[in-house]
This record gives structure tokens, C-alpha cells and sequence, in this order.
């Protein structure tokens, strides 16, 4: 992959991270230690799957690629879930998942 797809990558895994964080805040919640490492390690597993799927193609070995895709692609994918899951589950059991942007009045 050139530098400009690696940097177009770069800002969109970095717009991801404040787009969470920012949401995180709104949600006035604190994350957890391994919330924060499934989301680290899914996104890891996830960069490196595209390295590989890339470097597969460029080598002209399109199975090797589909493989990369299923045997490591799909495992990201679960654990970058789990933890999404696992900030969604806990921001949603303290009751922040529901509450209205603006307060509403009651006589109103």
C-alpha cells in the first residue's frame, strides 16, 4: 500500500478514536482497562490483516490474500466488536445510553 493509502488509514483510525472518546465523554464515562485493550488489539489485528492482504496481492497470491481476509480479518473484527460491545453494555447498564441530549422540563 502507497504512503498516501497508509495515511488515509492513519486518519481514519484516528478520527474513529475521537469520535469514541468524544462520545465516551458526552456519556460521562470512564473506560476501562480492558476496554481499551480490546479496541487497541482489534485495531491492531485489523491494520495488520490489510497489510498482509496488500502485500498478498502485490506478491500476485490472491488465495493467500482471501485467507489473510477470513483467518485474521475475522478474528479483528470479533475482538474490535467485543470490546465496542463491552463500552456500549456498560455505558448502557448505568442508565447514560438512554438519557436525552437536552433536558426535557416536566410541566412542559
Amino acid at each position: 500500500m502507497a504512503f498516501l493509502g497508509w495515511t488515509i488509514l492513519g486518519l481514519v483510525i484516528a478520527a474513529g478514536a475521537v469520535t469514541l472518546v468524544s462520545w465516551v465523554r458526552v456519556k460521562q464515562h470512564r473506560l476501562r482497562w480492558y476496554e481499551v485493550t480490546l479496541l487497541v488489539v482489534g485495531t491492531l489485528i485489523l491494520v495488520f490483516t490489510i497489510e498482509v492482504f496488500t502485500g498478498s496481492l502485490a506478491e500476485l497470491e490472491p488465495r493467500a490474500a482471501v485467507m489473510a481476509l477470513v483467518f485474521m480479518g475475522l478474528p479483528g473484527l470479533i475482538v474490535l466488536g467485543a470490546g465496542l460491545g463491552s463500552v456500549y453494555r456498560s455505558i448502557k447498564r448505568r442508565g447514560l445510553a438512554t438519557t436525552p441530549a437536552v433536558p426535557t422540563e416536566a410541566g412542559a
